[in-house]
């Protein structure tokens, strides 16, 4: 319909794959949707290959991922937490894992892993909060823990874990912790916003699903991300983590780095839409 009435359309941080219908030799429909579109601004150098196959090179541009810039924004803006911040300070000095936006594949692999391993601590937000899942969770922990909403300044330093309750506080509370496990990467649903916690240069953990997520496999191949399958593998990670301080620093900073070399596309977008935006309108 937009096509129809000459409307210019745009499909923004856009990422396509060899698999998908508009690339095979018989869908002749879904290529036809792909000429519907003014232009593509998408992610990675294989999204411009297969554009360019079905003649449209002139109406794409390699522009990343606008999350990038979102998460930069985000991180400016974060919400000061003054309990998690006791909770992460305790002396001694302890591992923080934040988990964000968990599923019970995700639980099922880090909770154990928590459980056995006292230098640890853990605050999990999960993606569902309603009741039964929170009980759910609750049943797996074996360390003293309570619910956000619970704590206060005295018992904050009586537990090794604090279960989200509440939501709002999942990308200002990456920051407190010392490193993030991003939900979502066992095929539940798909994996979670990784930039959100890598933007405070923290090393992340994914599970083993996250070939349609062109920042997940970025922040791998820079370095800045492990990916895990199982408790045993969670555990390899960590170990090889925490028992090299200048290695876990590194990993960090590449995180951080990825988020923040990777910024600009908003601005490259908005370029592109703002010069001489009535010959680009004739010309569609």
């Amino acid at each position: 319909m937009l096509h129809e009435r000459s409307v210019p359309t745009y499909l923004v941080s856009g990422i396509f794959r060899p698999s998908q219908p508009f690339f095979k030799k018989y869908w002749w429909l879904h290529k036809q949707m792909l000429h519907c579109f003014s232009y593509f601004f998408v992610q990675n150098r294989q999204s411009m290959e297969l554009l360019a196959a079905e003649g449209l090179a002139d109406k794409a541009m390699l522009t990343g991922d606008t999350r990038s810039d979102r998460v930069i924004e985000i991180a400016a803006q974060a919400k000061e937490l003054p309990l998690i911040d006791a909770f992460v300070k305790e002396e001694p000095k302890k591992c923080v894992m934040v988990a964000g936006s968990s599923w019970p594949p995700d639980e099922a692999v880090f909770i154990p892993y928590f459980n056995e391993h006292p230098s640890v601590k853990l605050i999990i937000a999960p993606r569902r909060i309603d009741e039964d899942h929170l009980k759910e969770i609750e049943h797996q922990i074996r360390r003293p823990f309570l619910r956000y909403t619970q704590l206060n300044a005295e018992n904050v330093h009586s537990v090794d874990c604090i279960l989200v309750d509440c939501i709002g506080i999942l990308s200002s509370m990456y920051r407190y912790g010392d490193l993030a496990f991003i939900g979502g990467g066992f095929g539940t649903i798909g994996l979670h916003n990784v930039l959100e916690a890598a933007v405070y240069g923290k090393p992340v953990i994914i599970g083993p699903v996250y070939d349609k997520f062109q920042e997940a496999k970025d922040l791998l191949s820079a370095g800045g991300a492990c990916s895990i399958a199982d408790v045993p593998t969670l555990t390899a990670c960590m170990d090889k983590w925490l028992s090299d301080e200048k290695l876990f620093a590194k990993v960090g900073r590449n995180a951080g780095d990825y988020v923040h070399l990777s910024a600009g596309s908003t601005n490259k977008i908005i370029s592109y839409l703002e010069s001489s935006p009535s010959s680009r309108i004739k010309s569609f």
